[in-house]
């Protein structure tokens, strides 16, 4: 996105409603007095976050595939900057997967703005800028906290690996309001042989809870701490001879989203 969004005035960051998540800095920590330069490299440069503070009550990676609704950014002074998401592949190297609005911010605040953008399992809220106050500073407890962020220049490029230039061990003061998917697939059905029943492999965008019902089906739940594959037992009501056709619902509730229910008719054999 090339337009920036400009800020009237400071807003604060709303809190996230019961159907989202924050990932990335809680913005607790003070905004540096003095003018953070990209120290080895020639501005502009891409801040990208290693770890956030001890403490802070948000993940710095994105748990779950979903929607971006808003970015949120402290700053001690007026400035602009372009959101950037990324990740960490490994080797030393980091790589951008999407590049975000950039907004300008018209002095010391908090801001929120507002965005519609998907973000992926893993991806990191950063930015790119010249000589910023969007991190935190000493003293007053801002760095040597645990958090870190590395600096690459140029900037990003979207799908490109690139190796960082220097770190520095303050925190990158942004963040991104999540909406998780609730969207699963249904990935592979297994007949327990002899048993009359079956186990039913789902794929899941990001961690929450599973539950099956349907008629005549025995009910289960389990829950999912993370993204991937997870299964579940079906088990008729009754004993099963022969064959049986069951129609079952899947529902999916996405921590901090929606729930997602999806149907689908199983035949069980004996």
């Amino acid at each position: 996105m090339t337009s920036v969004l400009t800020a009237a005035a400071a807003m604060l960051l709303p809190a996230a409603s019961q159907a989202a998540i924050v990932v990335g800095s809680d913005l607790t920590l003070p905004a540096t007095r003095a003018t953070e330069d990209c120290i080895l490299s020639t501005p502009p440069c891409t801040r990208l976050p290693f770890a956030v503070h001890t403490g802070n009550a948000f993940p710095r990676k994105s748990p779950a595939k979903g929607q971006i609704t808003s970015f949120g950014i402290k700053s001690g002074a007026a400035e602009t900057v372009t959101f950037r998401l990324g990740q960490f592949p490994g080797s030393g190297n980091a790589i951008s997967t999407a590049t975000g609005p950039t907004v300008a911010l018209s002095g010391a605040g908090t801001y929120s703005f507002p965005v519609a953008m998907p973000i992926k399992v893993g991806d990191i809220v950063g930015m790119d800028a010249g000589p910023t106050h969007a991190v935190s500073g000493l003293p007053s407890g801002g760095c040597l906290n645990g958090a870190g962020y590395v600096l690459f220049h140029p900037p990003l490029t979207n799908g490109v690996a690139q190796a960082g230039d220097s770190t520095n061990a303050c925190e990158v003061l942004v963040n991104a309001v999540i909406v998780p998917s609730g969207k699963f697939t249904f990935a592979k059905l297994r007949q327990n042989k002899g048993a009359g029943t079956a186990t039913l492999t789902v794929k899941l965008p990001g961690p929450g809870k599973l539950s099956l019902a349907g008629k005549g089906v025995a009910r289960a739940k389990k829950k999912a701490k993370a993204a991937g594959k997870a299964k579940l037992q079906i088990r008729p009501v009754g004993a099963v001879t022969g064959t049986v056709t069951l129609r079952i619902r899947v529902t999916f509730s996405p921590t901090g989203g929606d729930p997602n229910t999806e149907k689908r008719k199983i035949t069980l054999h004996h």
